[in-house]
């Protein structure tokens, strides 16, 4: 692939709840710090179901601390909602884009079909790319 071709753009989509809308906004806070994949990796290895209150917002603090994370800055970044409206936004502009599920993946405004793995996401983009 060429570089400075394709531009990865994330949007928070919460759909399993008011603990799903805490993750969004705790990711958010923890790139603040610089750390939002790292963050996001590990709420996915967190995961246990649904509304089990493995993502409430004391749960969320304690995994900023664990992951080394500045703990009052990043209690007060959650506590303050400061990315909601960020996640709102991104929830609309999902929803009017006809986004139902996660992950969804848009390829030039065009909404793809989910690819398989990497493999088959990159043959996608690179295919793509050499079509005029």
């Amino acid at each position: 692939m060429n570089p400075g071709k394709v531009r990865y753009v994330f949007r928070h989509f919460p759909f399993l709840g008011e603990e799903s809308y805490w993750t969004a906004e705790a990711s958010e806070c923890a790139g603040e710090q610089g750390k939002f994949w790292e963050f996001h990796d590990l709420l996915f290895s967190k995961w246990q179901g649904e509304g089990k209150g493995t993502f409430l917002p004391d749960k969320l603090k304690g995994y900023a601390q664990e992951m080394g994370l500045q703990a009052q800055a990043f209690a007060a970044c959650l506590d303050s909602r400061r990315y909601q409206s960020t996640v709102l936004a991104d929830v609309s502009g999902g929803q009017a884009a006809g986004v139902k599920y996660t992950p969804t993946l848009f390829l030039n405004g065009e909404q793809m079909s989910a690819p398989r793995d990497y493999a088959e996401l990159k043959q996608i983009i690179e295919a793509k790319l050499a079509s005029p």
